[in-house]
């Protein structure tokens, strides 16, 4: 069980329309493979580039993705000046630039394998000095294999062999990088987003460095198979856990900057159980 538990406000609705979407994402996908594949486009009045033969990419562009990610990010940010947001498994930039309109001030880590997504994630933040996009899988240094799949929001990364080898890193060297681009960490907030399909505890394993000197917020898509270990993991370094939604996980340090008023309104943006 977490520490605590927090409830997303409309979870009972969502969860409804998830099964919903089974099923038009299963009519969707058949048509649109036929006669939207290749096409890169954006809704009118909107700046954000997406694939429109992908139904994730289509509720991306009308910002209708995974709300209650949103809202975590939205009740984090809110009151902070500062802020450094890594996301690790970026895909075409739906979190990247959602955080860039809504911090004052920002600098963001944008961290993708897959080449497919790569260059719509590139058009999306159309040469922002203040995002750093970087093409490798996070875990360890080194090497892994990428798993392409036939929508590119689900590929993987492992070390099983595969005909795409990719370089790697580690959290704790991409922090030492950081540290020589912008300097000391301290004076931002910083938040991480992890979404890997599966790898996350490899990441918080190789990146205990971060975790102890910088105490970010973290919001992680957790597989059922492994969520029971990354919560061991992070509860022996003094984080607490809190269930969003689906796979969906908020881990704050004790020691976070993140204050009691800042969790308040987080409470209040869902049920507590």
């Amino acid at each position: 069980m977490q520490d605590t538990i927090f409830r997303f406000k409309k979870e009972a609705t969502w969860k409804r329309l998830l099964r919903i979407n089974r099923i038009i994402e299963t009519t969707y996908h058949s048509f649109a493979q036929l006669l939207l594949k290749g096409i890169i486009t954006r809704l009118p009045f909107s700046k954000f580039y997406f694939r429109p033969c992908y139904l994730n990419e289509l509720y991306m562009a009308l910002k209708l993705w995974e709300p209650y990610v949103r809202e975590t990010l939205k009740a984090l940010i809110k009151s902070r000046e500062r802020v450094l947001f890594v996301d690790v498994g970026a895909h075409i930039g739906y979190y990247v630039t959602f955080v860039s309109d809504i911090a004052k001030d920002c600098f963001v880590v944008a961290i993708e394998p897959d080449d497919r997504n790569l260059r719509i994630l590139k058009m999306n933040i159309n040469a922002n000095k203040n995002v750093l996009v970087y093409n490798f899988a996070l875990g360890s240094n080194g090497f892994y294999y990428l798993h392409p799949k036939t929508n590119p929001l689900y590929t993987q990364t492992s070390k099983i062999p595969s005909k795409f080898k990719i370089p790697s890193m580690s959290l704790d060297t991409l922090y030492e990088n950081l540290r020589k681009k912008i300097g000391n960490l301290g004076s931002y907030q910083v938040i991480v987003k992890i979404d890997v399909e599966g790898r996350e505890l490899d990441i918080i394993r190789n990146g205990l460095k971060f975790l102890k000197e910088v105490r970010p917020c973290l919001i992680i898509e957790s597989w059922p198979s492994s969520f029971d270990k990354l919560r061991a993991h992070l509860k022996r370094l003094k984080y607490r856990s809190y269930y969003l939604f689906k796979h969906y996980y908020l881990f704050v340090s004790e020691t976070s900057k993140v204050n009691t008023q800042e969790l308040t309104n987080l409470k209040n943006k869902h049920k507590l159980q």
